[in-house]
């Protein structure tokens, strides 16, 4: 569906713009994963500052998780945040830690250079390269290398699907794709625009293109989206399924684009108990 195309400026800038579906805005909820994040850190065992590239900002954070009974080391959930691609940090990015944790799985928050600073090509690659550094150094993590789940929560669901896109086929177990947005052409002809630089053509290379052998996909949107985030959320699944690879697509009632990735790791949410369900087993769940 290309209808964005002929569409003002103006309804481009509100269908881009999750906080016009929420009262109050998104400030509420940008101070609870800083808080929540901070709170995890000083609460929950953690590795701090692992350097997965030669940049300032190439940098995660691990928090391990004990053995599976049976010995095998713990599967492993990597988040990429939001901010579309010029807002947040790692430090936003770990309010799921203890849950997580306490389910047995450990968490990778990463870390990568904002634009304008970064182009979206560097961005990509950043994303791309600290899961494949996660991957390689599985064994001194503790984490299992075949049970990798990547999950992002709007711009990080983008990096989390190009990541998957760009790494070699078995990489990564599955994806979580919170609330994203995976067609930049859109983006492209709004301000957010401004800071990315983004031409048609690079616009075009680095929105997500489904091939084949990719990992199981949950793609999952709150019902109190834009009408074009839950397009995009809707069309990618689609895509995936189309090129040959597993997805599920999962509307969360009561949820918009701000409050829903607070849940992912929280087992008795429909976000948690997909990530956990996938992480542990590789099959994806419902919810």
């Amino acid at each position: 569906m290309t209808a964005w195309r002929d569409w003002p400026r103006h309804v481009l800038e509100r269908e881009y713009s999750p906080s016009s579906k929420v009262p109050g805005g998104y400030g509420p909820f940008s101070v609870a994963y800083r808080q929540r994040s901070l709170a995890a850190l000083a609460s929950v065992p953690v590795r701090r500052d692992l350097a997965y590239g030669p940049g300032r900002e190439e940098t995660l954070d691990v928090f391990p998780a004990r053995p599976e009974p049976d010995g095998r080391p713990a599967p492993l959930v990597v988040f990429l945040h939001g901010g579309y691609w010029q807002e947040l940090s790692k430090l936003d990015a770990s309010f799921a830690a203890p849950g997580l944790v306490a389910s047995g799985v450990a968490l990778a928050a990463v870390d990568y250079t904002l634009a304008p600073e970064a182009s979206m090509e560097r961005i990509v690659d950043q994303a791309t390269r600290s899961v494949g550094w996660l991957r390689a150094n599985a064994a001194s993590l503790g984490v299992d290398p075949a049970r990798i789940v990547v999950t992002g929560h709007s711009a990080g669901a983008h990096l989390a699907a190009k990541a998957a896109e760009r790494l070699p086929d078995g990489t990564i177990a599955g994806l979580v794709l919170i609330g994203g947005v995976f067609d930049l052409r859109p983006i492209a002809r709004t301000s957010i625009n401004d800071p990315l630089r983004l031409d048609d053509a690079e616009a075009i290379r680095l929105s997500v293109t489904p091939r084949a052998g990719l990992p199981p996909a949950a793609v999952v949107w709150g019902v109190d989206e834009t009408t074009e985030f839950r397009r995009q959320s809707r069309e990618l699944t689609a895509a995936w399924r189309a090129a040959g690879n597993e997805a599920i697509g999962i509307e969360v009632d009561g949820r918009h684009h701000f409050d829903l990735p607070l849940e992912l790791g929280d087992a008795a949410t429909t976000l948690g108990r997909v990530t956990l369900e996938l992480a542990r087993t590789g099959r994806l769940a419902q919810g």
